[in-house]
């Protein structure tokens, strides 16, 4: 993302780190500046956190520290934390990287909060510095910043792309559009085309859209899996098929084919061509029984993008718990309170 950014964007982002104080080490790899900046930012500009020491002025907010400025330094870090991502710079030994430097990590007296813990995560630490080593006593996450507050911060810049015209368009804008357009967004998952039980729903599901307003536009968002078993080689014949269902179902409902958009976002058990993150899209001769009768047709990646006017929608078809479970280096001891975790 960072690499990406228009350098406009990237120099005030650069301008607000060096009026607060940061100096990027040019060693700082781009993969940390990526998960590093957004926190940063946020921290900065939270009501908890400021990088001055406190006093009596400020004694109740946290005060933020670099890992350039823990060199040299030995004791306790009070009303201090640290934000940083931690890896593994070494084997079996975690380090905490910022936007300055990375500092080794000793984590046997470690209390972490409520939480699942992976490797390249942002976390805030409490603890103590001895011999150049960072003795971490709390380990926790940044707090959460609503999608408003950080467009205030950022004073609206658009980070999240998107066609030229509408970007040059404010969100008042495009807040007063939304009232000219009737739009309703249906987003379903694990469509089984395989089952004829599932294409009956469907076929009523769509018979209840074309009896709404002719001018609504709608958005059906379908993401996989869209078998219910797996048939090896047959595989992507057999999701062909499906579609082709699909479309004789659709076709039904001239008005939803002249107004309703389809996207069709894949999960890791459909026809794709590497299971790797973000998916590619399904293959299009898959998907082209239901392209050539129904124009009104995305395949998009997963995860991927949508903007409608002024909302911004990531949609990501993943089992996102197991997968971090399988790679947390931190369990919560109630296991039972695991889907719980927001972060």
């Amino acid at each position: 993302l960072y690499a990406k950014m228009e350098d406009s964007i990237r120099r005030e982002m650069l301008a607000i780190f060096k009026l607060n104080g940061y100096q990027l080490k040019p060693s700082v790899s781009l993969n940390t500046c990526q998960h590093l900046i957004w926190p940063t930012i946020r921290l900065l500009n939270h009501e908890l956190f400021t990088i001055d020491e406190p006093s009596v002025f400020n004694a109740k907010k946290y005060q933020l520290r670099t890992v350039e400025s823990l060199c040299g330094f030995q004791g306790s870090l009070k009303s201090t934390v640290i934000v940083g991502m931690m890896s593994q710079l070494k084997h079996h030994t975690f380090h905490l990287e910022d936007l300055t430097g990375d500092i080794e990590m000793n984590l046997t007296e470690t209390n972490f909060q409520p939480g699942l813990y992976v490797e390249n995560m942002i976390v805030m630490v409490e603890g103590f510095v001895s011999d150049s080593i960072l003795h971490a006593t709390t380990i926790g996450f940044p707090p959460i910043e609503s999608a408003e507050q950080s467009l205030n911060h950022l004073d609206n810049m658009d980070l999240f792309g998107g066609q030229k015209e509408i970007k040059e368009l404010n969100l008042n804008e495009l807040s007063q559009l939304e009232e000219t357009f009737d739009a309703m967004f249906i987003f379903l998952s694990d469509i089984f085309l395989d089952s004829p039980k599932v294409r009956k729903a469907l076929n009523c599901l769509f018979d209840g859209f074309s009896e709404n307003d002719p001018s609504q536009l709608l958005f059906f968002v379908f993401s996989g899996e869209f078998l219910s078993e797996y048939y090896g080689i047959q595989q992507a014949s057999v999701l062909q098929d499906g579609f082709k269902a699909l479309a004789d179902i659709v076709v039904n409902y001239p008005n939803l084919v002249k107004r309703a958009q389809f996207i069709f976002i894949p999960s890791s058990a459909d026809a794709v061509f590497t299971d790797t993150i973000p998916r590619q899209p399904l293959l299009p001769s898959v998907v082209a029984p239901f392209k050539s009768k129904v124009q009104n047709c995305t395949l998009a990646t997963n995860p991927c993008r949508i903007r409608y006017l002024s909302h911004r929608i990531v949609v990501f078809r993943e089992d996102i718990v197991s997968r971090i479970c399988r790679n947390s280096f931190y369990m919560p001891n109630e296991m039972e309170n695991i889907p719980e975790h927001k972060h």
